[in-house]
């Protein structure tokens, strides 16, 4: 099917929105290269992530082409290098130390928020998921437009934004594997109808934005220049598309230990499962990855989902969560309670991607992992967590899906607070 068409993974990506699995099915059926697409292959033999996505690497396929729209493009859409690099100056200065620590400030106190809450709900059967979700779109909120959305203080989403994104990343998904039916889409109006919600919603936040100001320096203060670094300024659309990329991305996702535990999550659910797709430029003539030859002018893509579960990459037990394997010491006790030496581990740090790599690397990796060591740090030190029952986990992995940015469901737990 994929040597016809890329309409078999669009239509995977819309039917049980699990691509990724397919992938990695692929790739443990049929090996290190397989075909995707009329002109696209998928590939994880050692040493790829460097050629494809390294600093020196290919630039971006066609698969990021739905990420444009009248207005502009996001930047997670520029596929051209350089004009993605002058792009990415403002960005960078977003999240430079100095904003961090604004942007720490606010984690910390939506946390702190989000403690409240859940001691509220002591010993009541809590969806932890959704309360994650409420947090982050609350930071990111705050982060990009100086924004207070108060999901976590009304414990809902008044503004129906939790809906509008998983439909507006779902078309995202599907489209990018068939970019050519961009210019069809306005004869599609329900295909296109979420992202057009999705760009209301942006101007409604910079409109409020603008009008309100902001004590603080957020993001969209260092997108919109207001500092007046750039020969020009960005326009408002521009913008809007970028703050709102701040909060999808971000809607998802200290001590050695706390870094241990992140990157053994991320590793196993990175925040994108799909496709890190790059073009072979014409002038190339052609790359070689592995053993084999590429041709000019082919889509080559990397799932990190299936290379960070390839046990040529991260052995044992690849599949399962265990953050003693980023640990550095002489022997290693497994979950099963054998021991295994170090020289029999396989922990391939180069390969380890959850936020891509290269100059195309996510711009708020540090706001991701800074969120995150926050919220685990203190739920853990404040609540012990039981969950509902082993198939509520079960049900929850199950229900983890590929749309641009990992969606997941459901997950009842119950919270007990540890102090008083």
């Amino acid at each position: 099917m994929c040597r016809i068409s890329k309409g078999w993974l669009a239509y995977l990506t819309v039917k049980d929105k699990k691509a990724h699995l397919y992938i990695k099915d692929l790739h443990e059926r049929y090996g290190d290269i397989v075909r995707i697409g009329p002109n696209e292959l998928s590939v994880i033999p050692k040493d790829t992530a460097a050629t494809v996505i390294g600093p020196k690497g290919l630039p971006r396929g066609p698969y990021y082409n739905s990420r444009a729209h009248e207005g502009g493009v996001s930047l997670d859409g520029i596929r051209d290098p350089s004009l993605h690099a002058a792009r990415r100056k403002p960005w960078a200065r977003g999240m430079n130390s100095t904003a961090m620590k604004y942007y720490e400030d606010v984690i910390r106190e939506e946390t702190t928020t989000l403690l409240r809450v859940l001691r509220e709900r002591k010993s009541e059967k809590t969806d932890i998921s959704e309360w994650m979700s409420f947090l982050s779109f609350d930071v990111m909120g705050r982060m990009s437009f100086s924004s207070d959305l108060g999901m976590l203080k009304h414990g809902r989403d008044d503004h129906g934004l939790l809906n509008l994104i998983e439909h507006a990343v779902t078309d995202a998904a599907w489209i990018s594997h068939i970019p050519w039916i961009i210019p069809l889409l306005k004869y599609l109006p329900s295909a296109s109808k979420s992202w057009e919600d999705m760009k209301v919603v942006g101007a409604t936040l910079v409109k409020r934005r603008v009008q309100d100001g902001s004590t603080h320096p957020d993001l969209f203060h260092y997108l919109m220049d207001e500092d007046g670094n750039e020969p020009v300024k960005p326009s408002l659309e521009v913008c809007a598309g970028d703050g709102m990329l701040a909060i999808i991305a971000g809607s998802d996702t200290a001590a050695t230990t706390l870094s241990h535990v992140c990157n053994e999550a991320l590793r196993l659910y990175p925040p994108v499962l799909g496709a890190l797709q790059r073009r072979i430029e014409p002038e190339t003539g052609g790359i070689v990855i592995g053993d084999h030859f590429i041709p000019a002018e082919t889509q080559v893509s990397l799932y990190a989902y299936a290379i960070h579960r390839d046990p040529r990459h991260f052995w044992p037990i690849p599949d399962q969560f265990w953050p003693d394997r980023w640990l550095s010491q002489e022997k290693y006790v497994l979950p099963s309670g054998d021991v295994i030496p170090l020289d029999q581990m396989v922990n391939n740090r180069e390969v380890f991607m959850p936020f891509s790599t290269g100059p195309m690397v996510c711009a708020g990796k540090n706001v991701a992992m800074a969120e995150m060591r926050a919220v685990i740090s203190s739920i853990v030190q404040q609540f012990d967590m039981k969950v509902e029952d082993q198939c509520s986990l079960s049900k929850w992995e199950g229900d983890i899906h590929e749309v641009f940015v990992t969606s997941r469901g459901s997950l009842p737990v119950f919270l007990e607070p540890r102090f008083g």
